[in-house]
């Protein structure tokens, strides 16, 4: 473990508790947000939840979700081949 790795969960947990980004950023000295940005991961779970916030939220109203749970997901699967294949590069 090395500083990066806890600067990294300190940002995730941060977001994750609702802290603004700005103020995130004060809290782990981050000057601009591109470099805050690379160090909150989102995770396929983040994902999956919040799709089901909208889901559910779909069932309750009269609004239908833009796309589905799954086509989201291959489009994550996609992206995170994608930034896999540039950062090896």
């Amino acid at each position: 473990m090395n500083l990066h790795d806890l600067r990294r969960s300190a940002v995730k947990n941060l977001r994750d508790a609702g802290v603004s980004e700005h103020v995130a950023m004060k809290i782990t000295g981050h000057k601009t947000t591109s470099v805050f940005r690379r160090y909150h991961i989102v995770t396929t779970d983040d994902v999956s939840d919040a799709m089901s916030k909208v889901e559910t939220a779909s069932l309750h109203g009269d609004r239908k979700p833009v796309q589905s749970v799954r086509s989201m997901k291959k489009e994550l699967k996609a992206r995170q081949i994608c930034v896999a294949l540039s950062s090896n590069g």
